[in-house]
């Protein structure tokens, strides 16, 4: 079951074996930020980020040049307290 309600992860840009990082990777690396659930990446979306999920930044605060998605091995979930 996917569970869309947003979460707070923290942006880790891998670096090396095949992954460039980007102006917008530099730009976000190290920000926490709530994302929610995008879609599965699949074959012919990314093939870098072949079955990983594309998270979407849900509030105004994410920087204007980010990317619009983040994939999930970028993030860290932060565990909130309850």
């Amino acid at each position: 079951m996917i569970d869309y309600k947003p979460k707070l992860f923290t942006v880790k840009v891998r670096r090396g074996k095949g992954f460039d990082v980007q102006p917008r990777g530099e730009l976000i690396d190290g920000i926490t930020h709530m994302f929610s659930y995008g879609w599965l990446i699949e074959e012919g979306d990314h093939s870098l980020y072949l079955g990983e999920i594309a998270y979407l930044p849900v509030s105004i605060d994410w920087p204007s040049k980010g990317p619009a998605w983040v994939a999930s091995g970028d993030l860290v979930e932060v565990k909130q307290k309850d």
